[in-house]
């Protein structure tokens, strides 16, 4: 059985070291578009005199609330709730919809108190 050589001692990695010291870079991994890019970027933010995370806009909470419903698995449990309620299965088809109206709740909750968390952060860091 041959041993093989940690990825960080390949061939592969050491030809890439290479080309990036006859360029005069050093070896991030990175190609060279990415790198000017987030130079970009970098520069770009260094430019207005602070780094700043980029903002969410703010999005209408029916919004949100309706988007908690357009998943696979909610698609799964809607269809599962129609199917209950062809077959005449009303209180399955009610336990189906309360459980969907509660995870969505759910879900709205934690990412108030996520948001809540990022703005008091955001403020200790200005």
């Amino acid at each position: 059985m041959a041993l093989m050589a940690p990825p960080e001692h390949s061939d592969d990695a050491s030809r890439r070291g290479s080309k990036a010291k006859r360029r005069g870079q050093a070896d991030t991994g990175v190609c060279g578009y990415a790198r000017r890019a987030d130079d970009r970027r970098g520069q770009s933010a260094l430019s207005s005199g602070r780094a700043e995370l980029a903002g969410r806009h703010h999005v209408h909470p029916l919004v949100q609330a309706l988007k908690k419903f357009w998943a696979p698995v909610p698609w799964m449990l809607e269809a599962a709730m129609v199917l209950e309620v062809v077959l005449g299965d009303f209180t399955e088809a009610g336990v189906i919809a309360g459980l969907l109206v509660f995870n969505a709740g759910v879900g709205l909750y934690q990412e108030g108190k996520a948001q809540t968390t990022l703005t008091a952060l955001k403020s200790r860091l200005a």
